[in-house]
């Protein structure tokens, strides 16, 4: 008798660590956060390289276009977007023009639709929405996460996402979030020395 099955034989584990802001280490803020995660707990050694894809979720909070006041001066903000950045502590395989070298960024949070003036809006990104980055295996357990405005930040200058109070003063940080990523194993077989001879 004859029937359809999945065949995983040839299917390679993923490796996930969930992040949530409620857990960073004592002094550190939610758009700026350190995280201890031993990596030997559950990514093995044998793969040097992984694409890793996330998806990142807010709790609510006002994040409403206005004036506010950033860095002394009165200035339109938007909070449409974000930029998610991370510091795995090794090699990226990525390129950021703004910095002109490697780049830290793993992606772009956007708003909600809602742009109610209530505690009702939030940031996030689902799977896949931004494309996997690659990297070489974290050699460090201390990560930084950074969440910027995507609007206020320049090559020069960097506004890290807050939510906004009562105008023109925003917030001291943003709200909590939860953060899901996935580390995809690259087989790497690509010749690495040659003989000539």
């Amino acid at each position: 008798m004859a029937g359809n099955f999945v065949n995983t034989t040839l299917e390679t584990p993923t490796y996930s660590v969930v992040i949530n802001s409620y857990n960073k280490l004592a002094g550190t803020t939610n758009n700026n956060a350190q995280f201890q995660i031993n990596w030997d707990d559950f990514l093995p050694r044998n793969f040097q390289k992984y694409k890793v894809a996330f998806n990142f979720q807010t709790t609510g909070g006002k994040y409403t276009d206005g004036n506010y006041t950033v860095n002394g001066n009165l200035t339109a903000c938007v909070f449409s977007s974000a930029t998610v950045k991370v510091n795995f502590g090794g090699r990226s395989y990525s390129f950021d023009t703004n910095s002109l070298g490697p780049s830290i960024t793993l992606g772009v949070i956007q708003r909600d639709i809602q742009t109610t003036t209530t505690s009702s809006n939030t940031l996030g990104c689902y799977y896949l929405y931004n494309p996997p980055r690659t990297i070489s295996r974290p050699n460090t357990n201390i990560i930084t996460v950074q969440v910027l405005n995507q609007a206020l930040t320049t090559a020069t200058t960097t506004v890290y996402l807050t939510d906004t109070g009562t105008a023109p003063a925003l917030a001291a940080d943003m709200t909590n979030w939860t953060a899901f990523l996935e580390f995809i194993p690259i087989h790497d077989d690509v010749v690495k020395t040659q003989n000539v001879g």
